[in-house]
């Protein structure tokens, strides 16, 4: 039984069995994507209401499966939130590794956006812009990074892949893509069969359950983000950082160098000054030596003077 139906094609503003009846709308729209949808109308059982898909002529398209409860509820949450302009923390895994969380503020949320890529259309569930609030340097923040816009996919049971064509697709653009899994076992799943029986309430559930998600997303945003994404400008400002710090590198490696040949200079400074020392030395010692040969030589001299036999006295002698 579906307990919930959009009141067009195209719009996101929703109503339950019980409204419809009460307001005698005769036709509403399954909640499939927009464009996609199926007329149903209201139905009864006992004393329950709910919608039943209206018979379509044979060139209809087949009745598919819709999107679950708690994946439509998770979009109009997101999108409410997006252009109400909320706070919240981004808190991404990216290849199974947590990544920071980053502060954003949205600045615009769009259901169901539609993106033509390469001839081809891509639908994601919710398309926001936003502003990095937690970067102290603008040309390095999120925002920049992603020229200020991300795509979310909700899924429940079957989730997009990595290679997907349209994560490739919107890569190519510059629209990354966080994928937001709530199976049956997260606190924010709102299980049908079992929250929806009475269609009296159907309304307040339901409405209660989008404040729980508001609230959860006001928090923190969590998921994988499925394929990173750089702008032109952020890549720019990154090689200009990879530059610079190979500049500073070699600087330091320059100072380096310096400081090991200033280290040699006095090395050969100290030394030249010992040589000049013991060359000063080693004059001196030299002219003492000098000195005390000529002395020396004096002295014997003199000693051979006067050891000398005198002749005229010799001669007197005979």
């Amino acid at each position: 039984m579906k307990t919930l139906a959009y009141t067009s094609q195209t719009g996101h503003d929703f109503i339950t069995p019980l409204e419809a009846k009460k307001k005698n709308v005769g036709t509403v729209y399954s909640i499939h994507p927009a464009g996609e949808r199926h007329e149903m109308h209201v139905k009864r059982s006992a004393e329950k209401y709910y919608f039943a898909y209206t018979p379509q002529n044979r060139n209809s398209p087949s009745t598919t499966a819709p999107e679950s409860l708690t994946h439509a509820l998770c979009k109009m949450a997101i999108a409410s939130l997006a252009n109400n302009g909320i706070e919240t923390q981004l808190a991404p895994t990216y290849k199974t590794l947590k990544q920071p969380e980053i502060g954003i503020k949205f600045l615009s949320g769009e259901n169901e956006h539609t993106f033509v890529v390469n001839g081809s259309r891509y639908t994601v569930d919710v398309y926001c812009q936003f502003k990095d609030i937690s970067s102290d340097n603008e040309f390095l923040s999120l925002s920049s990074k992603w020229n200020g816009h991300v795509a979310f996919e909700i899924f429940v049971t079957h989730g997009l892949s990595s290679n997907d064509p349209k994560v490739s697709s919107l890569a190519e653009i510059g629209i990354p893509i966080i994928q937001i899994k709530i199976d049956e076992k997260n606190s924010l799943y709102l299980d049908e069969e079992r929250d929806l029986t009475d269609c009296n309430t159907v309304r307040t559930v339901i409405e209660n359950h989008i404040r729980k998600l508001e609230n959860s997303f006001k928090k923190q945003i969590r998921g994988v983000l499925l394929r990173d994404i750089m702008s032109k400008e952020y890549a720019h400002e990154i090689e200009m950082i990879q530059a610079l710090k190979e500049k500073d590198e070699r600087i330091d490696e320059l100072k380096n160098e310096a400081d090991v040949i200033e280290k040699k200079l006095h090395q050969l400074q100290a030394s030249h000054s010992e040589q000049r020392n013991l060359c000063t030395s080693l004059r001196e010692q030299n002219s003492d030596l000098q000195q005390l040969l000529c002395n020396q030589s004096l002295k014997d001299s003199a000693k051979t003077e006067i050891e000398k036999p005198n002749s005229n006295s010799l001669f007197n002698w005979f």
